[in-house]
């Protein structure tokens, strides 16, 4: 039996989280996580995607852009502040793009292509462009920006150009791991009510979700999944963005 000591992140003043009017040009924002056709996929956790620090850009109309393993200069953008708006022409890759070597990554682009590309044949968006709606959550260091595009898909990031921590770090133990088929976790006391947890096979993608109560002693039974490597979340169910991820093995 193995026993990990993490430290693991939980989002400050997360009763902040209402929307505002904040500025979301000359930032690098970090992709946490897509919601594509109601399915959730979780940024892959590995150092060659550790590596991607900047997925949206703006700095103006003519200087915007988006990517995770390739970069995507976005045509004909215009940005809509009071109406929290962002309309794109087209999608031109950038001259130096940012080649990935794991499969997982290359397919995290490609869904993160896929939310900002034109879906319908017949439609020129140079003409008639892609419409995204943006909200901004948080305050502080502790902002999310969420695209919402013409199907409903969605796009979480986190303001990678923050200068402090938006984390508080607390103790916590996850015993075993590798595991057969329950997951023990001890968590300190605080004053936060519920816990969620979510887990997800290792390309990303979300298989199943815990909410529990707060509590020192936690257990989570996975006997029901096959043998393989996961991927489990820590998170509070006021925080809509990326939680704290540890790689879990199951036997």
């Amino acid at each position: 039996m193995k026993t990990i000591i993490l430290i693991i992140g939980l989002v400050l003043s997360v009763g902040s989280y209402a929307q505002t009017q904040a500025d979301i040009k000359d930032k690098n924002w970090y992709l946490t996580k897509l919601e594509i056709e109601n399915q959730e996929y979780l940024r892959p956790i590995n150092e060659e995607a550790n590596s991607k620090t900047s997925n949206f850009y703006y700095e103006s109309d003519d200087m915007c852009w988006t990517g995770f393993c390739y970069g995507y200069q976005m045509d004909l953008a215009e940005l809509n502040e009071q109406e929290q708006i962002l309309l794109v022409g087209g999608l031109a890759t950038l001259a130096f793009p940012q080649d990935c070597d794991l499969e997982e990554n290359n397919d995290f682009d490609h869904l993160n292509y896929y939310f900002w590309s034109n879906r319908e044949d017949d439609r020129d968006w140079y003409i008639n462009p892609l419409q995204f709606n943006y909200e901004v959550n948080g305050e502080g260091n502790n902002i999310e920006l969420v695209f919402t595009n013409e199907s409903g898909d969605k796009a979480y990031y986190n303001d990678a150009s923050a200068s402090t921590s938006v984390f508080k770090a607390i103790d916590i133990k996850i015993y075993p791991n590798p595991v057969q088929s329950v997951i023990n976790i001890e968590l300190p006391a605080s004053e936060y009510q519920h816990v969620l947890f979510n887990l997800y096979d290792i390309t990303g993608k979300k298989i199943k979700s815990y909410s529990e109560n707060w509590s020192e002693n936690i257990q989570l039974n996975i006997s029901d999944l096959p043998a393989g490597n996961y991927l489990l979340e820590f998170n509070l169910p006021e925080n809509t963005g990326r939680g704290y991820v540890v790689k879990l093995i199951k036997e």
